[in-house]
């Protein structure tokens, strides 16, 4: 569901919980996804993040698979990693009004190997375990810090890119691209299997959606003030420059 309909409270509340869970694995896996961005762009991430994602090597999926299991979590089977999930269970007021919202509410932690298949099985993108840069995300209630391993910002916003296309991937493509080097990021999606051709169907839809007022991806970036129409131009570079290969 989209978190952001709930109140500022419950997300907040929702976001520490995943970052409690987020913490008893942090040592041993490369966070993606949501909170990745968070973590590489701060405040500039104008969202709140709902699940945990993140990518490790063999031994690493070992202690995460304990790690998980040591805590009040449903296993999920999958057959490329480690997928546990848990109820939300508010610990913040929540009025009669807002609880049909809560119900399936579920906070997921998957953990896969660090090459990633889309859906069809054939192509994939790959994070690799040793390019990582280090940095820091605070939870709501007590200002805690927790550190973490993340991907550069720009093989973030090439994986962004790749994915399908929903109002957090395209928000979050927008948010990278303002923090990296447009050429690095295509020298990403060339050199990753063919990916390109993932990142070439989904950008034309991509820069469709960012021109419309009526979808959400549109609503938070003109809530941060960010230029759309300098992010069309560099969605525009990319989109060019995988043509001409």
């Amino acid at each position: 569901m989209n978190i952001e309909l709930l109140t500022t409270g419950m997300k907040e509340d929702i976001e520490d919980q995943s970052l409690e869970v987020l913490a008893s694995i942090a040592p041993d896996v490369l966070v993606i996804g949501g909170w990745a961005v968070r973590a590489l762009a701060g405040p500039l991430h104008g969202r709140y993040t709902l699940d945990v994602d993140a990518v490790a090597g063999p031994e690493g999926l070992s202690r995460v698979r304990d790690a998980l299991g040591a805590l009040p979590l449903e296993p999920r089977q999958h057959p490329w990693g480690v997928s546990y999930a848990m109820t939300y269970v508010p610990r913040v007021p929540v009025t009669e009004a807002d609880r049909p919202k809560l119900e399936g509410l579920e906070l997921r932690i998957e953990v896969s190997g660090p090459r990633i298949y889309d859906i069809d099985g054939r192509h994939f993108f790959e994070f690799p375990l040793e390019e990582a840069v280090d940095r820091e995300l605070r939870d709501h209630a007590g200002g805690r810090a927790l550190r973490v391993r993340v991907p550069t910002a720009a093989r973030m916003a090439a994986a962004k890119l790749g994915l399908p296309l929903d109002y957090k991937n395209s928000f979050d493509a927008v948010v990278l691209l303002t923090l990296v080097d447009v050429d690095e990021v295509i020298r990403i999606i060339l050199a990753t299997d063919e990916h390109r051709e993932l990142v070439s169907r989904r950008l034309k839809k991509l820069a469709g959606r960012l021109r419309s007022r009526d979808r959400y991806e549109w609503t938070l970036a003109e809530r941060l003030g960010l230029d759309l129409d300098v992010h069309a131009a560099k969605l525009e570079r990319i989109r060019v420059a995988l043509e001409q290969v």
